[in-house]
């Protein structure tokens, strides 16, 4: 048999993904069992790519490996088995992308600029991408204002977007319609969501850049708080921040940055903290605030209960059983890490805050594609 493209047509489930092929943890909906039948025999026959079509949605090609004389043997998993993922992914190679939720269902993306970022969401995904933000769902994927950066607030309905000059622009979703637009002054730049309001940092006259917040519902007035630090996350309506005292490394937690007379703080508890890390990628503070993850040296990361450590009944200790550099992080759970490692490109880690070590989960992802990122969450697990 020739190998010739196979256009396969999936049923439309109406729920958000899509349908991807990948590795034998495939989570395969009902309609695609009998095309997908018609895949397998033509993979044997050594059918060197297929494509994956679904109604009005742009085409993605999948190389398939021509198996060994051992798949002959191979008996497919009962769908009871299969695995879900400890975290959503994106996969990419070239200008192919997909994006892969913890049930294993992908969604292709379109040609295009790499991505930058994705949360998934009840709706589908948000998506940066070469200075786009788009919302990705099962019936398309539409164009957000375009922005250097985005956050997802905690309902996974309201969209901040960084604009660049100056602009700020809170946008609904799944609705697709603006909420409220603000200018900023050009010494204040977009944090992320605490709580209701938006995290500013306003660079004073000094070069120091101190917190601040925006509600949306009325314009931006300057007053900035006096609390500094990089921001590690939000515990609540808690910031947590990270400092440096001399040669001491400190976290800080504030509940109330114009209140800072509630601060707990907690100093020299022995590692170095790489604080530029999370910057933009990494919030290492888990969902509820009960456990933080800062970047070491070496691409290590160390974990402390956060109550604990602000108390000093406990201290940071290193993720056990990782086979080599961390290079992305986020939360599963409010206790439970998901990791990528460097070198590592077949497998997904999941890590107990609490202690337990750390283990690996198969990523079967698509073909020829390799994991480029991992995808937080709107609502977070809890």
């Amino acid at each position: 048999m020739p190998a010739d493209d196979l256009t396969v047509s999936g049923a439309d489930t109406g729920e958000p993904g899509g349908d991807v092929i990948t590795g034998p943890d495939l989570a395969v909906p009902p309609g695609l069992i009998k095309v997908l039948a018609v895949v397998g025999v033509m993979v044997l026959a050594g059918v060197g790519a297929a494509v994956v079509q679904r109604g009005g949605a742009t085409t993605a090609r999948y190389p398939l490996v021509a198996p060994s004389p051992a798949v002959e043997e191979f008996v497919p998993r009962p769908a009871r088995e299969i695995t879900a993922l400890p975290a959503d992914l994106v996969f990419g190679a070239g200008d192919t992308t997909v994006l892969v939720d913890r049930d294993r269902r992908g969604t292709p993306l379109p040609p295009g600029g790499p991505v930058t970022a994705a949360v998934k969401v009840p709706s589908g995904w948000v998506v940066g991408r070469d200075g786009r933000v788009l919302h990705v769902r099962a019936d398309g994927t539409t164009d957000l204002p375009a922005g250097a950066t985005f956050h997802v607030d905690v309902t996974g309905t309201r969209v901040l977007i960084d604009r660049g000059g100056g602009r700020a622009t809170v946008w609904s979703i799944p609705a697709g319609r603006p909420e409220m637009s603000t200018d900023l002054p050009a010494h204040v730049r977009v944090v992320g969501w605490l709580g209701a309001a938006v995290l500013l940092s306003v660079r004073d006259d000094e070069g120091r850049w101190r917190y601040d917040r925006w509600f949306p519902g009325g314009p931006y007035e300057e007053a900035p708080s006096t609390v500094e630090g990089n921001f590690l996350g939000v515990a609540g309506e808690a910031l947590v921040v990270h400092q440096r005292d001399g040669t001491l490394d400190c976290v800080v937690r504030v509940p109330d940055i114009f209140r800072p007379a509630g601060q707990a703080l907690r100093c020299g508890f022995g590692v170095t903290v790489d604080g530029e890390l999370p910057r933009g990628r990494w919030e290492a503070v888990s969902p509820g605030g009960g456990f933080a993850a800062v970047p070491g040296p070496n691409g290590s990361v160390h974990v402390a209960s956060l109550p604990a450590m602000l108390r000093g009944r406990a201290g940071f200790a290193p993720l056990a059983g990782l086979p080599g550099p961390v290079v992305d992080l986020v939360w599963r759970d409010e206790a439970t890490a998901a990791v990528l490692v460097h070198g590592d490109d077949p497998h997904i880690w999941s890590c107990d805050a609490a202690g337990a070590g750390c283990r690996s989960t198969p990523l079967n992802g698509p073909v020829g594609l390799t994991p480029l990122l991992l995808a937080t969450r709107q609502p977070p697990a809890r």
